[in-house]
């Protein structure tokens, strides 16, 4: 699986959920992060990208960060779920 983040994307999901950085030819999915060139446009005025680095993981690893990351508190995590409910 190929993931396409900006790098600043993916480094506020790294704040989330830790998982093994891996070389991409360890792991079987693949984040391409990519930053905005600064000051290239092109023809038509759009901001140019540039590969900032190749991150891979695997499959297992991200699983695990997600499932076996720290839970909020029961009484904060029902009360943003009522608040939802109540928009």
């Amino acid at each position: 699986m190929v993931a396409v983040l900006q790098t600043v994307v993916y480094d506020e999901f790294r704040k989330y959920i830790e998982f093994d950085e891996l070389l991409p030819t360890q792991g079987n999915i693949v984040f391409m992060l990519y930053d905005y060139a600064e000051g290239e446009t092109d023809r038509a005025g759009r901001f140019q990208l540039k590969l900032d680095r190749v991150v891979a993981t695997s499959h297992n690893s991200l699983m695990m960060g997600a499932l076996y990351r720290t839970p909020p508190p029961k009484a904060e995590f029902c009360k943003k779920i009522l608040d939802n409910l109540r928009q």
